[in-house]
């Protein structure tokens, strides 16, 4: 529940204290696209990528011929390492968009993807 909006909105208009961020912060990072937004204009180092969602799996190749490869595709709206895949070549890119992007609908309602170079090793650090 530290991860929804909804929950931390109810509790605050039932003057029931929650801990953690307010509502509209909780919205606002839990779409990665904005969130990456967000963190650029603040000064804070990305991860290269896209700077807003991919919407078709067209789209998703042409990126990776311009930035090059491999990449992590992610769902926009998602978490917990659903909708996301690495993608080494090109012949996986139109596959594994349409894959993330139905993973993400069904478990997020929302098939919304980004793209990012890919992190060999990384550390997972929340903020």
């Amino acid at each position: 529940m530290s991860e929804n909006s909804e929950f931390a909105r109810k509790c605050r208009d039932n003057d029931i204290v929650f801990i953690g961020p307010d509502p509209e912060s909780i919205d606002m990072m839990g779409d990665k696209t904005a969130a990456r937004r967000i963190a650029t204009e603040c000064g804070v180092p990305v991860i290269p990528g896209t700077d807003d969602a991919i919407a078709t799996k067209e789209d998703a190749l042409e990126w990776c011929k311009e930035n090059g490869l491999p990449v992590m595709m992610k769902a926009s709206m998602g978490g917990g390492g659903r909708g996301m895949r690495v993608v080494r070549n090109e012949d996986e890119v139109m596959e594994a968009f349409e894959r993330c992007s139905s993973e993400a609908l069904t478990a997020f309602g929302d098939g919304s993807m980004f793209i990012e170079k890919l992190v060999e090793k990384p550390r997972h650090i929340e903020v």
